[in-house]
């Protein structure tokens, strides 16, 4: 099977996605060890989002060993690259 990425938004679609990947197989067609979650960090997120991510979303990934990868634009022009800020 080809490899899996998950654009993570932060928001209840994205992580409500992200659970049922999680909590309920029948709802994917690939293996979870086939998964990378991707997530674009602003910079400027909202202090509850950061806190929700920890507490809801974060646990589960840890639980089934999800790869998740957070990027950020390392500049502030659009032709700016990018830079990994967490891979884990």
């Amino acid at each position: 099977m080809d490899k899996v990425v998950l654009s993570l938004g932060m928001g209840m679609h994205s992580v409500g996605v992200l659970t049922r990947f999680l909590l309920e197989p029948d709802t994917r067609g690939f293996e979870l060890d086939d998964l990378t979650v991707m997530t674009a960090m602003t910079r400027d997120e909202f202090t509850g989002t950061a806190e929700h991510m920890e507490r809801f979303a974060l646990p589960p990934m840890r639980k089934f060993s999800i790869r998740h990868i957070q990027l950020s634009r390392d500049g502030r022009l659009a032709t700016s690259r990018y830079a990994a800020l967490d891979d884990a």
